[in-house]
């Protein structure tokens, strides 16, 4: 994706000439990110009752990715994309299933309601075909201190990579180390160096 604002590369441990190491087996690409202000009127009314309401703000993040088109022979049997904030006080609200292509058959399980780290796990329905390599959203809405003008995180991913025929049936890619970022609430992404 030449567009793309941050690309992820996952490696899979291998045998090598005697050795193992880590070969790059595929990738997760992540498009320009979307955030938007949201009014705590438009959510659940029980925030309405927050004695400290007055101040967080509430964020809706759209952050769009794709995974690179499986090697030949070989399916996609799960993937997982994370998103890890820094600061303690910024916690998912409500997390949202991706954009879903009614065509495709798809499970899809969230995980990280009321924490910092949110994580999408996507399996094919029709595991014979394995995951589509389309886009997809991520989105969430976020509880954020009231004075935050920029997040910090980290995304990473993980792929699990089947083979149609051949030697090894799976095979589990990750990303090394995540990539970490900066978001402003007026839409500016940087890419941070890694720690």
């Amino acid at each position: 994706m030449p567009d793309a604002v941050v690309v992820l590369d996952l490696y899979a441990e291998e045998p090598v000439l005697g050795e193992r190491r880590y070969v790059r087996q595929a990738s997760v690409s992540f498009g320009r990110p979307m955030i938007y202000p949201v009014d705590p009127a438009e959510l659940d009314p029980l925030l309405g009752r927050r004695p400290d309401l007055a101040s967080r703000q509430f964020l809706l993040l759209h952050f769009p990715f794709d995974l690179e088109p499986p090697g030949r022979n070989r399916r996609y049997d799960s993937a997982t994309v994370e998103i890890a904030f820094d600061d303690e006080n910024v916690t998912a609200l409500d997390v949202m299933p991706t954009a879903i292509d009614p065509e495709e058959s798809l499970d899809l399980d969230i995980r990280g309601i009321g924490r910092r780290v949110v994580a999408w796990d996507l399996h094919p329905g029709d595991r014979e075909t394995g995951l589509r390599p389309r886009s997809r959203v991520m989105q969430v809405v976020l509880d954020t201190p009231a004075r935050s003008t920029e997040l910090h995180g980290a995304l990473s991913a993980t792929l699990t990579i089947a083979r149609i025929k051949g030697t090894w049936p799976t095979r589990t890619a990750a990303s090394q180390q995540p990539r970490r970022f900066a978001l402003s609430t007026d839409g500016t992404f940087t890419v941070l160096p890694s720690h």
